[in-house]
């Protein structure tokens, strides 16, 4: 029960803060853009080198990103199949697929409740299961957008070069370093569990803050038959192939639990990225994002907390 309200309160009070901070005219809305640079080079950056360093990695922990792999792939073919009878425009067909598949499992949300849930070592598992994120951005989520986008055609490996010269994917580079330092065997600071600890929650109030700042809120949104769809590919299919995946493979008890966590997540804020790089329909992909968010957070969370796994 203290995990649930540490969560809800600090992913709430985030984007509460942000949105009453814009809608008082305290910070400009496009502040946001700064604010999540900063929570991207000076707190996430840092502890992802800190926990892939010191965390102790074993081989048969590779499933855990190839199984994240699967499932992105998955939960965007079936949002691709549930959304095409009724999505007739390529471009929101194109918003609704990144958005079922690309899924907000880093510090925000999944590896906030794998820490939460697990304290360090789960948070550092979670860490791993995401390390295929940025190939899969990369491989397959650009092309995709970029096939259904009407602008200008994109050079995927011209963007993707830009995007290894930029600072914000400074994260990946620690990350990187973390497990070329972790397999050197070279010995981590002794403060490390205590900042790990210590830099977690901010981390998460700084990048959630900034989405509160850009979030514009309806109820109408709810009203949109679509969000459902994405609902039923998010906490339905997904969390259900990895359940049935899962059950064949042997592993340990709290390995399984990461993986149904992350499974289980919203849409990722990174859809809205693309869809804005590529001018597809931004305008869905923030209505799936936000309406999934607080889907999760409002009902998925507290049922996932009381019944603390114990189905897997």
């Amino acid at each position: 029960m203290q995990t649930f309200f540490l969560f809800t309160f600090v992913t709430l009070f985030s984007l509460a803060s942000g949105y009453i901070a814009r809608e008082k005219g305290l910070i400009n809305e496009e502040k946001s853009r700064l604010i999540v640079l900063t929570g991207v080079l000076f707190f996430e950056s840092p502890i992802v080198l800190i926990v892939l360093w010191k965390f102790s990695i074993k081989p048969s922990l590779v499933i855990l990103p190839v199984l994240g792999l699967l499932l992105a792939i998955l939960s965007g073919v079936a949002g691709y199949l549930i959304s095409k009878n009724s999505l007739k425009n390529q471009l929101s067909l194109g918003a609704f697929t990144l958005s079922s598949s690309l899924s907000n499992q880093g510090y925000t949300m999944g590896g906030f409740i794998c820490y939460l849930l697990h304290g360090e070592y789960g948070y550092g598992l979670s860490v791993i299961y995401i390390t295929y994120f940025h190939l899969f951005v990369y491989l397959i989520g650009y092309p995709i957008a970029n096939y259904w986008s009407n602008s200008k055609k994109i050079s995927i490996p011209k963007q993707i070069l830009n995007n290894l010269k930029d600072i914000r994917f400074l994260p990946v580079y620690m990350m990187i370093t973390g497990l070329v330092l972790n397999v050197m065997n070279v010995e981590h600071p002794i403060w490390s569990e205590q900042f790990i600890r210590f830099m977690i929650p901010p981390a998460s109030f700084i990048v959630l803050f900034a989405i509160g700042l850009q979030m514009k809120f309806s109820i109408k949104i709810f009203k949109n038959s679509i969000v459902y769809k994405l609902f039923f590919v998010k906490f339905v299919v997904t969390p259900f192939s990895a359940l049935a995946l899962i059950k064949f493979l042997s592993l340990e008890s709290i390995i399984k639990n990461v993986i149904f966590i992350e499974a289980i997540t919203p849409s990722a804020i990174y859809s809205i990225v693309i869809c804005t790089l590529f001018e597809l329909d931004r305008q869905l992909a923030t209505t799936l994002f936000i309406s999934s968010n607080l889907f999760f957070l409002v009902f998925i969370f507290p049922v996932l907390n009381f019944f603390s796994l114990s189905f897997i």
